[in-house]
Parts: structure tokens; C-alpha cells; sequence
């Protein structure tokens, strides 16, 4: 029996033991957890920081690009403009040439529209153009876009993103270092510090010199360059070749001066445009000029084999241009059509007579139609043909003083040039038929009447009034008509013998003298 007994003591000791292991288990529980929750918050720390060290990475990539961008464009910029900026002259749509801002970069579409005028890191940029052994062959423009202000990412500055954004740029990039503020470096430039002795500074250059233009056209190629644009040539450009002799030249040539030639093959010239004098120019075989357009008077000339300018278009140097052939002397303008429609010659044909030969009114002529001057007493006059005898242009008829005529009325021109009318069957001088008195105007007046002098033409040697009789009441006595000048009229009286005015009306009759 004393087998089979439990000892009390021992099943205390169970429990005891029993009641241990479930103490020890839950204390085990909490401190797994605790340990766990501080796992988690290390690895959240560092996850958030991880985090926000690649977006400030990718932030200071972005900026890189931008910055580069930027430079490309301002590297654009200097291609197409660089004689100008070589030269130190102005350029074109940019206020000051080597600091062109971003607004006229876009205008000049160097950049694009819609390039963004801040940086990812809300910054911005400033462009410079450096000019070193400018102007010559040996000239270098460095390009460089650089930040206004020293590099920040997130609004804080920090060295190392400056650095990761500089070699993001392709060995375009640049920046500036702590105690050498004042130069930026990169893999490939050396630049003063745009804003001075600043650190941090990002920027991103590209350098253009005449060797660049060595991969367009070189001396020698045989390649076609196919041109798409405009092309500045600053020496004179040479097409062909040809001989002569011992001389050779070239076919074509723009000299300098803005002067083109073509040439034959023998070198002889057959035409040119002349920037100097103003002048395009044709010439023949033998290179002498037989066309030449002159804009310093307006000219147009046809020359004949010796040079001699027969012909052409010109300003005469009056209000009006003229058509001219010359025949006599150079450029005389012989003969020819002005723009106001009248002709003139010096010696010029019509229908085979020459204007310029002396002929007869009344002697036989050539050719109908034909025209000459005729001697008419110490004067000419210009008469046609006329069914074979020369008469005057007027068309009128050729007679004799004193011949028979018909109808009466009808005109005539004597030999001398004297002009005849048909007066009772026979030609009478029309001379003879006409008085110096011309009468005017007919005024009936009475005794202090006024009577107004006739305006007479040039040519008038004076005006006169004679009274006539008219309606008057008188005794048989003297009379006397009689009147009073008074400048632009006159004064007309009607007096007895003793002075005293008759009552009644008579007539002036106004005439003008020649």
C-alpha cells in the first residue's frame, strides 16, 4: 500500500511546476511582440528614407536633363548665329546677343514653346555666351545654361545631388565647388561662375567654334552639300573653268564686291551683274557690251558692235521716260517716244521722205503720204504728199493769187505759204481781207455814259471807241462825239458847240488793235 501512495508534497510540486510552464509561456509572447513592433518601425524608417533619398535622386536627374535641354537649345542658338556673336555684332529678336533670355529663345524657336520655365526643382535659369579668341579662326563661343542660384531639392541644399545631377547632364554638365566657387567645372569645360564666387552652382555648357562647320562643307569635297536654307558666303565663290592663252579664269564667279560674272570658255565675259556701279550687262563674242541695264540713271541701252549705244529705255531726267534710237551721236536721244506719247526725231524717215529735207509746196513728191519741211520765205513749215505733190498738213489746196476759184469761202495756201481765200470767183489774200481794227462790243449810251474797254488778247497794241449817230434830238448845229479815258472804260459825251449836252442816244462801237 505504501507503494501506491502519492506524496502530497510531490503533487503540490506539479502544480507548482504546471503552473510555472504557463507563466514562462506568456511572458515569451510579449516580448516576441515588442521586439517584432521595433523591427517594423526600424524597417519603416528606413524604407521612408530610402523613399525620399530616390525621389530626391530622381529629382536631381530631372534637373539635370532640364538644365541640358536648355543648353541644347542655347547651343541652337549659337550655330545659326554665330558670325554675328564671333563678330561681337547684334543679333537679330535678342536684346543683349550673349545673354538671350529664355522668352526670346523660345520666340526664336531655339527652344520650344511649351519648354518649362522652372526646373523639376522649382528653379530657375540664365543663359551666357562667352567669347574667347573672337573675332578670327580661332574663335570659341561656350554656351552655358546655369541655375540662378545655388542647387536645392526640396528647398535644401545638398552637395552631393548637385554632383549626381552634373554627371546625369553626358559630360555636358558642370557645377561649381566649395572654396572654388568661382569657376564651374565639367568633364569637358572650365567657365567663369556666371553669379560669382557662389557654390553649388549647376550648369550645363556646350562649346561651338569654326571646326563645326567643317562636318557641312569642306575645300576639295566632292560630295553635293544640297543646301535646304540660306547659305553666307563671306569670300567670293568660283564656278568652272576656262582658258585662254596662258590666262585662266573661272566660268562663274561672285566676287566680293557683289559682283557676277559669267564667262565663255575663253574667258571672255558675257555677262555680269555689278553691285557697285549698279549695273547688268550683256556683251557678245568678243566681249564687247551690247545690252547694259544702269540703275543709277534708270537706263536701259542697246549698243551696237563698237559699243556705241544706238538705242533703248531711259529717264530723260525731266517727268518722263522715253523710248530713243540714236543715230548720229551717244546717247543724244536723235529720236525716239516719250511716256507722255509725243515723238521726236532729228532726223528720222516717214514713208520715205526725210523729215529733215528741204522741199516746195506745190513740186512733185515721192511717195503719198510722206512728210517734209518746206522753206515758206525765212521760215518751214511741215508739208505731205499728196497725190504726188507736196502740200500743206492742213490739207489744204495749192494755189495761185488772182486764180479762179469755188465755192467762195473756200481756203487755199499760196507757194510762199501765204493763206488765200475764195472771194467773187478768184483767190484773194486772206491778209488783205482782215484789218488791224477787230470789233469788239456795241453799246448804245447817251451824253455821260460809260463804256467798258474790250479785254483784248496778247498781241493788242491798244482799244478804241468810235461814237456812231443814233437817236438824237438836235437843232442844225455843231456836233461833237467825243471820249474820256478813265482807265478800264470810258466816258462817252455828246456836245454842241458851246458844250452844252444833247439829249438823245448813239452808239460805241469797242474794237481791239493788232
Amino acid at each position: 500500500m505504501l507503494f501506491k501512495t502519492r506524496s502530497p508534497v510531490t503533487r503540490r510540486t506539479n502544480v507548482r511546476a504546471s503552473s510555472m510552464s504557463v507563466s514562462r509561456q506568456r511572458g515569451f509572447t510579449l516580448i516576441e511582440l515588442s521586439i517584432t513592433l521595433l523591427i517594423i518601425a526600424v524597417l519603416s524608417v528606413i524604407a521612408t528614407k530610402k523613399i525620399l533619398n530616390d525621389a530626391d535622386d530622381a529629382s536631381a536627374a530631372a534637373t539635370g536633363t532640364y538644365v541640358n535641354s536648355a543648353a541644347a537649345g542655347l547651343e541652337r542658338f549659337v550655330i545659326m548665329n554665330f558670325t554675328s556673336l564671333s563678330n561681337g555684332t547684334s543679333v537679330s529678336g535678342v536684346a543683349t546677343a550673349t545673354q538671350p533670355s529664355m522668352a526670346e529663345l523660345k520666340t526664336l524657336g531655339r527652344l520650344p514653346t511649351t519648354f518649362p520655365s522652372f526646373a523639376p526643382n522649382q528653379q530657375q535659369l540664365r543663359f551666357d555666351i562667352v567669347r574667347t579668341s573672337c573675332p578670327g579662326s580661332g574663335c570659341t563661343l561656350t554656351a552655358t545654361a546655369c541655375l540662378t542660384a545655388p542647387m536645392t531639392v526640396r528647398g535644401i541644399y545638398r552637395d552631393d545631388l548637385v554632383t549626381q545631377a552634373m554627371v546625369s547632364m553626358g559630360g555636358h554638365g558642370g557645377r561649381s565647388h566649395l572654396n572654388a566657387g568661382a569657376i564651374v567645372r565639367g568633364a569637358s569645360f572650365s567657365v567663369a561662375n556666371p553669379l560669382g564666387n557662389v557654390e553649388g552652382v549647376l550648369c550645363g555648357s556646350n562649346a561651338v567654334d569654326a571646326a563645326l562647320y567643317d562636318q557641312f562643307a569642306k575645300m576639295n569635297d566632292t560630295r553635293d552639300p544640297n543646301f535646304q536654307g540660306n547659305v553666307s558666303i563671306a569670300g567670293g565663290l568660283k564656278v568652272g573653268a576656262g582658258s585662254s592663252g596662258s590666262t585662266s579664269c573661272a566660268l562663274g564667279e561672285i566676287l566680293t564686291s557683289g559682283q557676277i560674272i559669267s564667262r565663255a570658255s575663253n574667258c571672255v565675259s558675257r555677262a555680269w551683274l555689278d553691285g557697285t556701279s549698279g549695273q547688268i550687262g550683256v556683251a557678245n563674242a568678243s566681249g564687247t557690251t551690247r545690252v547694259l541695264m544702269d540703275g543709277s540713271n534708270g537706263s536701259l541701252s542697246s549698243m551696237d558692235a563698237s559699243g556705241t549705244t544706238r538705242g533703248g529705255l531711259r529717264y530723260n531726267g525731266a517727268a518722263q521716260s522715253e523710248f530713243f534710237a540714236d543715230s548720229v551721236t551717244n546717247n543724244a536721244g536723235t529720236a525716239g517716244v516719250r511716256s507722255d506719247g509725243t515723238v521726236f526725231a532729228s532726223n528720222a524717215v516717214l514713208s520715205g521722205a526725210t523729215l529733215n529735207a528741204t522741199s516746195s509746196i506745190g513740186v512733185a513728191c515721192p511717195t503719198d503720204a510722206a512728210m517734209s519741211w518746206a522753206l515758206q520765205g525765212t521760215r518751214y513749215t511741215l508739208v505731205r504728199c499728196t497725190g504726188g505733190v507736196w502740200t500743206s498738213t492742213g490739207g489744204l489746196a495749192v494755189a495761185t493769187l488772182g486764180t479762179a476759184c469755188s465755192p467762195d469761202g473756200s481756203p487755199a495756201v499760196s507757194s510762199a505759204g501765204a493763206q488765200l481765200i475764195c472771194s467773187g470767183g478768184s483767190y484773194v489774200n486772206l491778209t488783205d481781207r482782215m484789218g488791224k481794227f477787230i470789233a469788239m462790243e456795241a453799246y448804245t449810251v447817251s451824253d455821260g455814259g460809260t463804256v467798258p474797254k474790250p479785254i483784248c488778247q496778247s498781241g493788242s497794241t491798244g482799244a478804241a471807241a468810235y461814237l456812231l449817230a443814233g437817236n438824237e434830238t438836235q437843232n442844225i448845229q455843231t456836233m461833237n462825239r467825243y471820249v474820256q479815258d478813265v482807265g478800264t472804260s470810258w466816258i462817252a459825251y455828246m456836245r454842241n458847240g458851246s458844250g452844252v449836252a444833247i439829249s438823245g442816244d448813239f452808239v460805241a462801237q469797242t474794237y481791239c488793235l493788232y
